[in-house]
């Protein structure tokens, strides 16, 4: 059995198959952390992060939506971040042209209204885009490319899934505080890291919990298993390792 979809649904399927028997790979929700080093470009990490998230919609499960930025670097990346936001812009899906469109139905617009309302009513600080409609689109599930900062580490908005043209910044302390931060998740798809220290680049890649760690916005090759641990799946797809998934190991003993 195989799937691909959101984590409720996925782990409905994996009970099934496990009761049957049977062997399942699962590729489910994200909630990616991109952990952003003071040493790094910031105006091209920023622009490269929100490559990465708004395309789609931002419906894209290894969408780096968390982003942790060491404290140094945390004022001048917020501005890099509008900077970057920008460039982004929504409109008709039908028209030709680079711009984002919708998101997938009404119960997914409402679902990131209500995590946007409740992260503005705690505090977050919204350095572009926010709730509500956009204007000039009253129809239609527009949802406004928005980045919030200055969000609580225990916030719902950091902590479920989004699914939309939607991220946050907070700032981390040192290395061992943006690891434990960006551990701190029932999901581990995906990572990202922005510095050009080796050795930061290293450890990020130990350390991280999740299947697949994308350093200064580097992209998958082909053939490259994706998938990741925790909630966010069982086993890869793509690659080698994906066509591993569907195979079982027949063990044939002759006579010596």
């Amino acid at each position: 059995m195989s799937f691909t979809g959101s984590t409720r649904a996925g782990l409905e399927i994996g009970a099934s198959a496990v009761r049957r028997g049977a062997r399942c790979a699962l590729e489910m929700g994200g909630k990616s952390p991109c952990l952003v080093f003071e040493d790094a470009d910031l105006d091209q990490a920023m622009e490269k992060i929100l490559a990465k998230t708004f395309p789609n919609s931002g419906q894209n499960c290894n969408a780096p939506t968390r982003i942790l930025i060491e404290a140094s670097a945390y004022p001048a990346a917020k501005e890099a971040a509008q900077r970057a936001a920008a460039l982004w812009t929504l409109g008709d899906p039908a028209q030709s042209g680079d711009h984002l469109g919708p998101v997938a139905n009404g119960r997914q617009f409402d679902h990131i209204q209500t995590l946007l309302h409740g992260a503005i009513a705690a505090g977050a600080t919204v350095l572009c885009g926010g709730a509500g409609r956009p204007d000039g689109m009253e129809t239609g599930y527009f949802v406004k490319p928005t980045i919030l900062a200055d969000v609580a580490r225990k916030a719902e908005v950091v902590r479920q899934e989004i699914f939309g043209p939607v991220i946050v910044l907070q700032p981390f302390e040192d290395l061992d505080d943006a690891i434990a931060m960006a551990n701190d998740s029932e999901f581990g798809l995906a990572g990202y890291v922005y510095s050009n220290d080796p050795a930061i680049q290293s450890a990020v890649i130990r350390q991280l919990d999740c299947g697949m760690v994308f350093v200064n916005g580097a992209d998958l090759a082909p053939g490259s298993p994706f998938g990741g641990t925790k909630k966010s799946g069982i086993g890869r797809e793509g690659g080698t390792y994906g066509i591993e998934e569907f195979l079982e190991l027949k063990l044939v003993a002759h006579p010596a």
